[in-house]
């Protein structure tokens, strides 16, 4: 009994990930500062994501003013699965609540790749000083 439940929990294990990216790039590819993060947690068909940044994590001010945090669910977003011609997997991630569209791609290499897209309806996830698109962008 032992054996097999620890079995079981092995298997769960390896389908449960956690990953901590950093966004490396705006949307046009351009390298950016290291001010955004994509948190993700669980498996792919219950994969928990968090995005956070701030303009300046360095200044007291921004970073509590200016911080953006969306935090989704499966109960808050829509997955896809793309067959890429590389031959792995695209995990779309979509959130879609009221005005605000996030899209989240992930490659099914390990979830180290990441491309984020935010519209402005999100805005309202962020502090006064803050600005939604500082999510945008690639992430490993």
């Amino acid at each position: 009994m032992k054996r097999t439940f620890l079995i079981i929990l092995m298997a769960f294990a390896l389908h449960a990930q956690a990953a901590e990216l950093h966004r490396i790039a705006d949307l046009n590819e351009q390298k950016t500062a290291d001010n955004a993060g994509v948190f993700t947690k669980g498996s792919w068909n219950n994969l928990e994501i968090q995005l956070n940044g701030s303009p300046d994590p360095n200044n007291v001010d921004l970073a509590m003013y200016g911080t953006c945090n969306i935090e989704m669910d499966k109960s808050s977003y829509t997955h896809n699965v793309i067959k890429a011609k590389e031959g792995y997997n695209i995990h779309d991630y979509t959130f879609n609540e009221d005005t605000c569209n996030v899209k989240v791609e992930i490659l099914d290499r390990k979830q180290q790749e990441v491309r984020v897209t935010t519209t402005d309806g999100c805005q309202t996830y962020c502090g006064i000083q803050g600005n939604i698109h500082l999510l945008d962008g690639y992430y490993r």
